[in-house]
This record gives C-alpha cells, sequence and structure tokens, in this order.
C-alpha cells in the first residue's frame, strides 16, 4: 500500500528511486581517556585523520570544479578552510594532551563547544556555522573509526534519505549517482537545498517522520515540486509520476531551444533578462542560455573562505573577467556586503555583534572602512575598459548613506582619469533595495541612483522579521505576503515614474511561477539564477501582461497565504 508523505519542495522534479538512508551512519563518541604516556601518538592520529579529511575534499573539490556553480564550491571551500584552521585542530589537540581525552571525545567536545556558541548568535546565517562545524567533525570521526560516509552500492539511481546533509555530502553523493533527496529537516535555504537546486536534484526537506517510516531499499518517489513523497507506489502512481517525468524532461529539452529567442510577452512587451552570477564560469553559462547581462555579481564571493584580502589588483583581474566573458553585455558589480573573515578576524567588536545581519554590512561597512571601499570602487571602475559595468550599492537605508558614496565614486573617478587610466564615461550606479525604509523611501532615493535593484530574499525576512535560514520560523519567512509585495510594488512604480530600471535579482524572480504575478505589478527586469533562466523566460513568453495586471493587483490585498496560492495558480491556469 502507498504511504503519502508532504514536506517542504526546495528543487523542483521527480526523481524515482531506491532508498538508500544515511541516519545510521553518523560516527558517535563517548566519554574516554587515554592511558598516561600516549599522548603524542593520540594528536598524531587526529593529526592524520584530519589531513584526511582535507585530502577527501580536496579529490571532491579537484573533480568538480569545473562541473558545479562556483556559488556551490564555496561550501566546499568552506569547509576546507574550517578543517586547515588551527582554531580548529589547536583546542582538540590540547585537550588529547592535558586532559587526556581519547581523539573522538576532544573531537566531540570542542564540537559541542563551537555549535553552542554558534548557535548564540541571532543572525540566522551565521547560526548555520554550527551545520558547517557538525559536518566538518563528523567527517574527522569518520576518518578515525574508518567509517565511509556512506555504503557504496552497486548501481545508481537512488535516493538519500536522511535528517539533513552537508553540500559536500550532496555533491559526493550527486557525483555517485543520487537521483533525489529527501531531508527529515531542514528547508528552503539550508545548504543541502542550495546545493539541490543548483544541481537539479529532486528534493523535498521537513518529511519530519521520513526515517521513521522508510527503509532502506524501499522504492521511492520524490516530487520536489509539490513536495510530496510517495513510498511503496503502486503501479498506478509509478505510471503517474513517470509520465510526469518524461513530461518535464521533455520540457527541459524544449527550453534550451529558448536561449536564442527574445524574452517577450504574449502581447510584445520586450522584457529585460539578466543573470545572477559568483564567478568567469557563471556569467560565461548565462551568456550561452541567453541573459541580456549580469543583474548582480556578487563580489563577496571574492573575499569568502581566505585569510587575507583581496588587493586591487586581483579584484580588477576578477571584474574584467567576468565583464569580459560576457562580451559586450552590461554587468553589475554589487559592492561588499557582508564583511569577510579576513577582516573581521581583526575587527573583534564587529564579529560580536548582537545582531550581524542588521549590523555593519553593506554600505554601512563600506563608509565606515575606505580601506575595503576605495580599492573596490577603482577596480569596479577600471573594469568599465574590458566593456559596461554597472555599480550596485547594497543595504542602503537612507539618501544621505548614497550621497556618501557617490561622493567618494566621483572623487576616485577624477583621481583614475588624472592618472590616465581608461574608464568608461558612463557608469551607472544604482542601489540595492533590500531594507523596508529603502523601500519606503524609494521616491527620495530615486533622485540619487541611475536604477533599482530589489533583493526580495532579504527585503522578506527583515519585513517579516523571520530569517530565510532559520528552520523555526520557515512558516513565517512568505516572499508572497501582502506587506512584501505591496513594498516590491511600490518600489517598481516609483522607477518607473522617474524613469529608472527596475531590476528584481531574489529568488522571488527566479522562480518561473512567480514571474507571472510580478510582471502584473510592471516589472520589467529580472535577474534570476542561471539555472532557472530559461524557466522564467519561458513562463514570461507564455504570459499576456494586459490580462493578468488586474488579478496580480488584487494579490496584494490577500488575506492569507492560501488565498493567495490560489490566486497565484489562476495567474498560471492561464496557459
Amino acid at each position: 500500500m502507498s504511504l503519502m508523505l508532504s514536506g517542504t519542495g526546495v528543487s523542483r522534479g521527480i526523481a524515482i528511486g531506491k532508498v538508500r538512508l544515511l541516519h545510521e551512519i553518523q560516527p558517535r563518541a563517548v566519554a574516554s581517556h587515554i592511558p598516561p604516556g600516549t599522548e603524542k601518538q593520540e594528536v598524531e592520529r587526529v593529526t592524520a585523520a584530519m589531513h584526511a579529511a582535507i585530502a577527501e575534499l580536496r579529490q571532491l573539490q579537484a573533480r568538480l570544479r569545473d562541473k558545479v556553480p562556483a556559488q556551490i564550491m564555496t561550501f566546499l571551500d568552506s569547509h576546507l578552510l574550517m578543517l586547515e584552521d588551527e582554531t580548529l585542530s589547536q583546542p582538540v589537540i590540547q585537550l588529547i594532551e592535558e586532559k587526556k581525552y581519547t581523539s573522538e571525545w576532544a573531537l566531540a567536545r570542542h564540537r559541542d563547544r563551537l555549535v553552542a556558541m554558534f548557535e548564540k548568535i541571532d543572525d540566522a546565517y551565521l547560526r548555520q556555522r554550527a551545520e558547517d562545524v557538525e559536518n566538518v567533525i563528523s567527517k574527522v570521526l569518520r576518518k578515525l573509526d574508518d567509517t565511509p560516509a556512506a555504503e557504496k552500492e552497486s548501481g545508481r539511481g537512488y535516493i538519500v534519505v536522511t535528517s539533513n546533509l552537508a553540500a559536500a555530502d550532496v555533491l559526493e553523493h550527486q557525483h555517485d549517482g543520487m537521483r533525489g533527496l529527501i531531508c527529515s529537516h531542514g528547508g528552503t535555504m539550508s545548504h543541502a537545498a542550495i546545493v539541490a537546486r543548483s544541481l537539479r536534484i529532486p528534493a523535498v526537506t521537513a518529511v519530519h517522520p521520513a526515517l521513521d517510516l522508510l527503509h532502506e531499499a524501499d522504492e521511492v518517489i520524490v516530487d520536489g515540486s509539490s513536495g510530496m513523497v510517495v513510498a511503496a507506489p503502486d503501479k498506478r502512481s509509478l505510471q503517474h509520476y513517470r509520465k510526469m517525468r518524461r513530461s518535464e524532461n521533455q520540457r527541459q529539452r524544449d527550453l534550451k531551444a529558448l536561449a536564442a529567442k527574445p524574452a517577450r510577452t504574449r502581447d510584445r512587451i520586450t522584457i529585460n533578462l539578466q543573470a545572477n552570477v559568483d564567478s568567469p564560469a557563471d556569467a560565461g553559462m548565462a551568456r550561452r542560455l541567453g541573459a541580456e547581462g549580469i543583474g548582480l555579481y556578487r563580489s563577496d564571493s571574492l573575499f569568502a573562505n581566505r585569510d587575507d584580502l583581496p588587493d586591487e589588483r586581483e579584484q580588477l583581474a576578477m571584474y574584467r573577467r567576468i565583464v569580459r566573458a560576457m562580451q559586450g553585455r552590461p554587468v553589475t558589480l554589487r559592492t561588499l556586503d557582508a564583511p569577510p573573515a579576513a577582516f573581521t578576524a581583526d575587527q573583534p567588536h564587529h564579529a560580536g555583534e548582537a545582531e550581524p545581519a542588521l549590523g555593519l554590512r553593506g554600505i554601512r561597512l563600506s563608509l565606515a572602512h575606505p580601506e575595503l571601499f576605495e580599492p573596490q570602487v577603482r577596480a569596479m571602475l577600471r573594469a568599465s575598459s574590458a566593456g559596461p559595468v554597472r555599480i550596485l550599492l547594497p543595504m542602503v537605508s537612507n539618501v544621505t548613506e548614497v550621497q556618501l558614496a557617490l561622493t567618494i565614486i566621483e572623487r576616485i573617478r577624477l583621481e583614475l582619469l588624472h592618472k590616465k587610466r581608461t574608464i568608461a564615461a558612463d557608469i551607472p550606479i544604482g542601489i540595492l533595495i533590500e531594507v523596508p525604509g529603502a523601500a519606503l523611501a524609494a521616491r527620495q532615493l530615486a533622485g540619487h541612483a541611475d536604477f533599482f535593484a530589489i533583493g526580495s530574499n532579504d527585503l522578506t525576512q527583515y519585513t517579516l522579521a523571520a530569517a530565510r535560514e532559520d528552520d523555526d520560523v520557515q512558516h513565517l519567512y512568505d516572499p508572497l505576503h501582502p506587506a512584501v509585495l505591496r513594498l516590491i510594488s511600490e518600489v517598481i512604480t516609483v522607477g518607473e515614474k522617474a524613469g529608472k530600471p527596475v531590476v528584481l535579482c531574489g529568488e522571488l524572480g527566479s522562480d518561473p511561477r512567480v514571474c507571472r504575478l510580478l510582471l502584473g505589478l510592471g516589472l520589467r527586469h529580472f535577474s534570476v539564477q542561471p539555472a532557472t533562466l530559461l524557466e522564467v523566460k519561458d513562463s514570461i513568453r507564455r504570459s499576456d501582461v494586459g490580462s493578468i495586471k488586474t488579478r496580480a493587483r488584487r494579490m496584494l490585498s490577500s488575506d492569507s497565504r492560501a488565498r493567495t496560492e490560489r490566486m497565484l495558480n489562476r495567474l498560471i491556469e492561464d496557459d
């Protein structure tokens, strides 16, 4: 008899395969001590295990470097950086030498301390570092125990069922033939969900009874679009989902033909469709998929997972590579958002902020620390010699911040011209709207910006006071909440009246279902993940804006998520 389980669909698609349970392979450590005089051997043992874990990650990194997006590779980089950091190894060695703990017990104790420290931080993004700590130390514990991360079975096409999965493990299993993923915990922004979406692995999270009700080698269906899991499917269910999968596979083949076609609606409205990227490789992929530009290059990726800060020359080289990869299409370079680790390590007062997500970041960080901002601006301006560049200022909350930033940018521009550096005559400067106050002050800000970009992820969490990475408040994080939609609509309206382009570059814009709603609200510029670019283009080409305007605006007054979903479905049913 079939068993239906529901969760949260975090990566679209249909997968059918045999269950591979991972809940039994987590290494466990118990309180234990080593005999006196064996400290040196025990330190050598744990050090060897760490080196083995590092080697394993480096091998995975080498296999996947050119096969997955740069944003996903940062998860591996982060785990490697953590393993190579003395703040992980030295306290463990100290516990072995001073308290005579076994390697397993020393690692477990240090893990518990680090996890407790991260879980006390209010910022949900930084709290997720606790997940990284647990994953990294589990990998070392497995090396000590010589336990493989998962049983290697013959054949491919299995469905992983687990509590949650590290990004590195998702990559490893995908390489080994995983078709789908079911997690009993986690949300749309968990590391596993982010990687699954990028690699187009159907995935469902928050299936709470999964580990109790699903068994090794059971046949199971994963519907990442609806969030449904079907265990022990009967013949009729299998036929239904196989038909859905064939239709989806054919649809993906059809989508590839759209790369060279314009993003134009049925009523002949041309839409500007760009991509969000983290690397030159991502930019090249976006161009091949038909992106008309880069709507968001996150410069933070250049600062991530390193012990030093990139200088102007290194930044310039990277920005030029991004610009050249787009072959004349415009590239929007976002200035630094989050403080880099190499910076905060020497700035303990920033590391100890009560709420880093609401603290010194974005334009606030840039204005407070010109030693970070000015080299970056110089590099961005100089990159315009390779092709059209726009600069985007994040986390803006008031006009004064923008005026100060523009003054600095203009001074640097004049200095570069005085030094005979080649820079473009026209470099638009934009504002990233992600703070509700900025959305409400859009009319005032419009006079100081060449364009607006809307960061729907942060705008949603700041409007609803619900962190998108926090499982405990996932039910409150709702980008389709009327308050969020009204703020987005307000910015679009202000931009239209002021003659300033407005581009939406958050996850909301990457959702083909929501594309039609945004078109109805007046959005004409999208910047999306490369993986969803063709799906969004398809949604645009199937839309008739004139027929959906009124219904789209009605959604601004919806009084429940259920009603919003019904109204959204009616927009989609127009095909």
